[in-house]
């Protein structure tokens, strides 16, 4: 993708521009050179560089989004005990760099080398994909999506501040809502975000500092205008 290309991408806006750059059709969404993006993103992730930009491409996903997740987990490796990409956090259930979590994640944990980064920025990657596809899907899910319904359950609608019980399905998502619902499930799980977007709230809501989301979004976009420098 030509530097021209990106910029008329970006000058739409970061969410916009990386609503085009998420799933490319034809073209790879990488940056000019792998020498500007190990300038354009920060500090922490530059030792890991080349292995976002594999990862990106082998996923069909921004490398600059994969940095921004894995700056938000983590600071790339460095938040975590001991530093780097064998370390843990969230209390010991985050794993590596891009804090994959036991609870959630616990065979994948025990069959795969977790510490090396490139493999935990795959399956980061793979996390991701998996939350998109099931927005934008129609997955039945016993409990929680049935017959066109969404259950919001007493927990989730106290913290949304609505009342509990079954909303329309809003599934498939698009555009803005389902790149933010997303970012928002790879923090605080698919089955609580759908609960409250069929509520009509926003899904930032139940993440942690109700602002993953929006702050995944906001250094995607800070990482990317670097790039364009």
């Amino acid at each position: 993708m030509s530097p021209r290309i990106t910029a008329w991408l970006y000058g739409l806006g970061g969410v916009a521009a990386l609503a085009l750059l998420l799933w490319p059709r034809k073209a790879k969404a990488m940056p000019a050179s792998a020498t500007a993006f190990a300038q354009a993103i920060p500090p922490e992730a530059r030792p890991y560089a080349a292995i976002y930009l594999q990862a990106a491409k082998e996923r069909s996903l921004d490398p600059h989004l994969l940095v921004a997740i894995a700056m938000r987990e983590s600071r790339s490796g460095q938040a975590l005990s001991p530093p780097g990409p064998a370390g843990k956090g969230d209390y010991g259930h985050g794993h590596g760099i891009m804090q994959i979590d036991d609870r959630s994640f616990g065979p994948w944990l025990r069959a795969n080398p977790w510490q090396d980064s490139l493999t935990n920025i795959r399956k980061g990657a793979d996390i991701f994909k998996a939350k998109v596809k099931f927005l934008q899907g129609r997955e039945q899910v016993p409990g929680l999506a049935e017959g066109g319904l969404v259950t919001v359950s007493s927990a989730v609608a106290q913290k949304l501040g609505v009342t509990m019980g079954k909303f329309s399905d809003p599934r498939p998502l698009t555009g803005d809502l389902l790149i933010r619902a997303a970012l928002a499930a790879y923090n605080a799980g698919e089955g609580s975000v759908l609960q409250a977007v069929a509520a009509g709230k926003n899904p930032d809501l139940l993440t942690a500092n109700a602002n993953y989301a929006s702050d995944v979004l906001a250094r995607t976009s800070t990482i990317q205008a670097r790039a364009l420098v």
